[in-house]
């Protein structure tokens, strides 16, 4: 984490895009000329090897083909990235994340709308509950398992899956076994 306090999904999806975004080229002079769109408050990004998008609403919907995302419980910033050269629907290895308000414990704000930040808490980040519904349009559906990671990369849990009209489905849930979870890997078996 960065010295900024991370208080909304857009700030920490920003820090955590870039690499997929900037260094890699998904945003270069090749991305189509809709890849990136901000419209009342939402941002979409759509390229062929990174999409999704920021709704500013707890109940809102991220559609940025081949992903959807319903939110529930938690404004939140959902996006998938190929970790292979190939675009995202043909990709065997995907990461997504899904990143709701965080802030450090302890926070202190004048109101209940948490405009004016009096003194930044001195515990440890904390993530709003929240899910997301995704629904991801990949080839072979039935061969892919996802899988929730630990800060470390590592495999923490085996997340449920289903096929709905041969889209892969799945929860992402901040709610995890053990600790808040955002960060999963999606590969073709």
């Amino acid at each position: 984490f960065t010295g900024y306090p991370l208080d909304d999904p857009f700030a920490a999806a920003a820090e955590r895009a870039v690499f997929a975004l900037y260094a890699r080229g998904d945003l270069g002079k090749d991305a189509p000329d809709d890849a990136l769109t901000i419209e009342k408050g939402a941002l979409t990004v759509k390229t062929p090897r990174t999409v999704g998008g920021f709704s500013p609403q707890s109940d809102g919907r991220i559609v940025a083909s081949p992903l959807a995302v319903t939110l529930k419980g938690a404004k939140a910033a959902v996006w998938v990235s190929s970790l292979t050269d190939a675009p995202i629907a043909s990709s065997k290895r995907l990461l997504l994340t899904h990143l709701t308000e965080m802030q450090r414990s302890g926070t202190l704000f004048a109101d209940s709308r948490a405009d004016l930040l009096m003194r930044r808490g001195p515990g440890p980040m904390v993530l709003r509950d929240g899910s997301a519904q995704i629904e991801l349009a990949v080839e072979k559906p039935s061969a892919f398992k996802v899988y929730a990671l630990a800060t470390d990369g590592t495999r923490a849990a085996k997340i449920p899956t289903d096929l709905k009209d041969g889209v892969l489905t799945f929860t992402a849930s901040v709610r995890g076994q053990k600790n808040a979870q955002y960060v999963y890997e999606i590969t073709r078996e």
